[in-house]
């Protein structure tokens, strides 16, 4: 069931970035794609095959059905690439938040290493790359404690898979329609660019929300498995 819905979502998201990528081409080459069209329906016409409305519609089908599937692998992995980066610093700003309220909470960080090694290389003298490696141990470390929670938070994932894509293609998008708008002024798509704008940056402002929500699924689940397993929480003396 995972692998099909992982195709599907291949597909559709290969399917959106291949639309917007001609939309894109057209606009900067729209004479170039027109020759291009034209030779491909004398070829077809040479081969007989123009004729026949159903094998050109199965024959492109096939055709952007294979094309879709390619792009939307590769855009899926330059768009988790790209998310990725823009996660670390996400995660970066949020370490010192998040260290900050486990002492307050009269938490021992010294107890933990993974605890003890985000404190050590605060966000002000760290580089990104001890940021990811200790935000890795501990998605690591959730994932080897407990199933459920490393499940609770990779569905998270999940959920925007497409949405990455989906801005990716509002990006290109846009971009075409002002060049088209530099061609001409034109309202219809005037109205477009302002649509698609507005889409994109709600788009963005999801993602983002996702990805502190994902960011504090992780560092919960952590801080609880560790709670019990450290006895974290400091006791007070006796008076």
């Amino acid at each position: 069931m995972r692998t099909t819905m992982l195709i599907v979502e291949f597909l559709v998201g290969g399917a959106l970035l291949s639309l917007a990528l001609i939309v894109f081409v057209v606009s900067f080459f729209p004479d170039e794609i027109q020759m291009i069209l034209y030779e491909v329906q004398v070829f077809l016409s040479d081969l007989g095959i123009y004729e026949s409305t159903f094998t050109v519609l199965l024959l492109f089908s096939t055709i952007f059905v294979a094309v879709a599937y390619t792009v939307g692998i590769f855009s899926e992995f330059f768009a988790r690439e790209a998310f990725e980066w823009l996660f670390i610093r996400v995660k970066k700003k949020s370490v010192k938040k998040y260290l900050k309220n486990l002492r307050d909470c009269k938490v021992n960080l010294a107890k933990d290493p993974i605890l003890r090694g985000l404190e050590e290389y605060s966000p002000k003298k760290s580089k990104v790359g001890c940021v990811k490696f200790f935000s890795g141990l501990m998605w690591f470390h959730v994932l080897m404690k407990s199933p459920e929670l490393y499940q609770d938070i990779a569905s998270q994932l999940h959920r925007f898979r497409l949405m990455r894509i989906l801005f990716l293609a509002e990006v290109i998008l846009i971009v075409a329609i002002i060049r088209q708008l530099l061609r001409g002024f034109s309202s219809p798509l005037m109205v477009a660019l302002v649509f698609l704008t507005v889409i994109a940056i709600m788009n963005a402002a999801v993602i983002y929300d996702r990805f502190k929500r994902y960011n504090r699924s992780i560092e919960r689940s952590y801080t609880v498995l560790m709670l019990d397993k450290y006895g974290l929480v400091e006791e007070k003396e006796p008076a």
